[in-house]
Parts: structure tokens; C-alpha cells; sequence
């Protein structure tokens, strides 16, 4: 044998006994392990449900951790639980959605996921995917979610946090009630959007006269989508609340 070739082969021979000792001496860790800046580098080789800690964390989730001081508690994967009905509607409707290759647009949808069995091999998979995400809503046929929103400044600190109250009311594909449409049939779903508090810190309040200038400004805003008047930023000034129909 080559010399060149024998030394390559042993180099070889060697990562592989190096992986295959790294392996050997991983350990599977239990849930509830915390994973943080002073346990990162010791348990980045051991494993959790068969995968490798370094494999489930992304680039962003690492530097976070070691600069950032965040901490990660290990948990098993859980079974999604769909409402029953969801399940129902989606076989008692399969095989109505039709998907059209030409204008990729979908008819005949009642409720339900439109397309529940889609093949990696179909060529039009990723459409169907998305007609899914866009018709099937697990959360059912109300959603009401809120969220809050700070703004930080890099000098000040928080400068001030605004509440939000998202409601949606789903018009088609409704799987409550003897019907699964309501109206005409032209509307999918009635969207509100608004900011129910706004609070500013001392340090940056502006003044009441200065306030009640910017929501003058926006009073009677309104746009393609219905705006009603209130309190998002739009440029200087402050709309209360946004609804539009899909």
C-alpha cells in the first residue's frame, strides 16, 4: 500500500474510533435537565429522545445562551390534541376540496383540513400545504389571542408597552353548529386587531397636549381594509384598532 494511502487510512481509522468513543460515552439526559452557560460544553455531545444536544440547538439558541444568561429545561414532545370535531369535519369532507393545477386555486371546500394525505412526491405538494394552513384552523372557529409589545431603546430602556387583543370570527369552514357557512359565502373570516393599553415610561411620556395632537392627526384614518379610527403607530400618530374581512 501506498504510503500516502496507509497514513489517510489511519487518520480514518482514528476519527472513527474518536467518534465511536464520543458516542460510547454520551449520555441520554432526563427531562427537566436544564441546559445552560455552565452545563453547554458538557452535555452538547449527550443526547435527549435519541438527538444529540448540539443537533437541537440552532446557531442563535447557542450565542443566547452563553451571552445572554438563557436557560432551556428539557421536555418530551407532545401529541397535539385537535378538537374532535376538527377530525370529524375532516373526514366527513374528504375528497370535496378539489385543487386545480392551472390557476392553483381550490373549489369544493366544506370545512376541515382540505387536503389531510399529501405526498412529498407531488408536485404541487407545497400548494396544497399552504391551502391547508390558509382554510384549516385548529384553534377552532373563534380565535382570541393577546399579546403585549415593549419598546426598548437602547439608551432609555423600556420606553413603553402596548397591549393587543387579537380576535378573529371564522365565516366558512365553521365546525360548531349545523352549519359550516355563514353569510353569502364570500367571506372567509372577520378579523379585529386592537391595542386595548398603551403605557409610556415617565422618562419618555410626552406631553397631554402633545398626545391629544398626534391622536387628532389620525382620528379619521381608514384604509382598503376598513381601518376604524384608534392606537398602532401609523407614522407619528396613533390608530386605536384595525378590522378587515378576508
Amino acid at each position: 500500500m501506498h504510503p500516502i494511502r496507509k497514513k489517510a487510512v489511519a487518520l480514518c481509522a482514528i476519527a472513527a474510533l474518536s467518534a465511536a468513543a464520543t458516542i460510547a460515552g454520551a449520555a441520554e439526559l432526563p427531562a427537566g435537565t436544564v441546559i445552560d452557560k455552565a452545563n453547554l460544553d458538557k452535555v452538547k455531545n449527550d443526547t435527549f429522545d435519541g438527538h444529540t444536544i448540539a443537533s437541537l440547538l440552532t446557531d442563535k439558541l447557542e450565542w443566547q445562551i452563553r451571552n445572554t444568561g438563557l436557560k432551556i429545561p428539557l421536555g418530551h414532545a407532545k401529541p397535539v390534541q385537535l378538537d374532535p370535531k376538527y377530525i370529524d369535519a375532516t373526514k366527513k369532507n374528504a375528497g370535496k376540496a378539489q385543487f386545480d393545477e392551472k390557476t392553483r386555486e381550490v373549489t369544493g371546500w366544506v370545512a376541515g383540513i382540505p387536503f389531510p394525505e399529501v405526498s412529498q412526491n407531488d408536485p404541487f405538494a407545497g400548494d396544497k400545504l399552504v391551502w391547508n394552513f390558509y382554510y384549516a384552523s385548529p384553534e377552532g372557529d373563534v380565535i382570541n389571542n393577546k399579546a403585549t409589545f415593549l419598546m426598548i431603546s437602547g439608551d432609555k430602556g423600556l420606553e413603553s408597552t402596548q397591549d393587543w387583543l387579537f380576535e378573529r370570527y371564522y365565516m366558512k369552514g365553521r365546525i360548531s353548529g349545523d352549519k359550516p357557512v355563514l353569510g353569502d359565502g364570500g367571506t372567509l373570516s372577520k378579523t379585529l386587531f386592537v391595542a386595548t393599553a398603551r403605557k409610556t415610561s415617565r422618562a419618555s411620556a410626552p406631553s397631554p397636549s402633545a398626545t391629544i395632537a398626534r391622536n387628532s392627526r389620525t382620528a379619521g384614518l381608514t384604509s382598503s381594509r376598513r381601518a376604524a379610527p384608534g392606537v398602532f403607530p401609523a407614522g407619528r400618530g396613533w390608530i386605536r384598532s384595525v378590522a378587515w374581512t378576508c
